[in-house]
């Protein structure tokens, strides 16, 4: 969820670094997370966005690692990769994040077209 996103809805943003609101929101909790979830579902119901029998949910663990890997069978979901060489592609880390988080969808995707299944900030399910 990006920090735009979560003011529109909630109105405020608890993030360490709001100078960027394209950057993602990571100083939540797994309350504040799943609390989102059901505001967006019941705004978006109420507009008709979504069919009435879905919600917004994390998701499990097996579900995340199941988006993340996007069917690939390589150590990693870009590759095998034994010296890490690709990972400054597809990931912000520690080496490359200039202690900060960084703004979603630069690095590329997955084979699914996820972008951020890789570092900058924990996975919540």
């Amino acid at each position: 969820m990006t920090q735009e996103g979560y003011l529109a809805l909630l109105g405020s943003n608890p993030s360490y670094f709001p100078d960027d609101t394209n950057r993602p929101v990571e100083a939540v909790s797994w309350d504040n997370a799943t609390g989102y979830c059901e505001l967006a579902t019941a705004r978006d119901l109420a507009a008709g966005r979504i069919p009435t029998n879905c919600v917004y949910r994390l998701p499990t663990e097996a579900e995340w690692e199941y988006a993340c890997r996007a069917g690939m069978t390589t150590r990693f979901y870009y590759g095998d990769d034994p010296g890490y060489t690709n990972l400054v592609n597809y990931a912000w880390y520690f080496g490359n994040n200039d202690n900060s988080t960084r703004p979603v969808g630069q690095k590329l995707p997955n084979a699914w077209g996820l972008y951020d299944m890789a570092g900058n900030v924990f996975e919540g399910c």
